[in-house]
């Protein structure tokens, strides 16, 4: 993973650097952040702040080849369940 802010201004100015190195993202307080944060060992993610209207919220960054891995991998699972 390329070397980035601990600390984002804002939703847009994260979003523009998962897209620059096509990265996901997935919110705090979420359930696909808890999903991701469970599935993911320390290595494949790193945590980082973002600034928003109402105060700092944390994001989690990951590579989308690890989401598209992932996705297929539950597909493979349904279809094997029936």
């Amino acid at each position: 993973m390329t070397v980035h802010p601990d600390k984002f201004a804002n939703q847009i100015e994260l979003h523009r650097y998962a897209k620059l190195n096509d990265l996901a993202y997935a919110w705090a307080y979420t359930r696909a952040f808890d999903r991701w944060k469970r599935l993911l060992t320390p290595g494949d993610y790193e945590l980082v702040d973002v600034r928003t209207s109402q105060g700092t919220i944390r994001a989690m960054l990951f590579p989308k080849v690890t989401r598209a891995e992932q996705e297929i991998a539950t597909v493979r699972e349904h279809w094997r369940a029936n």
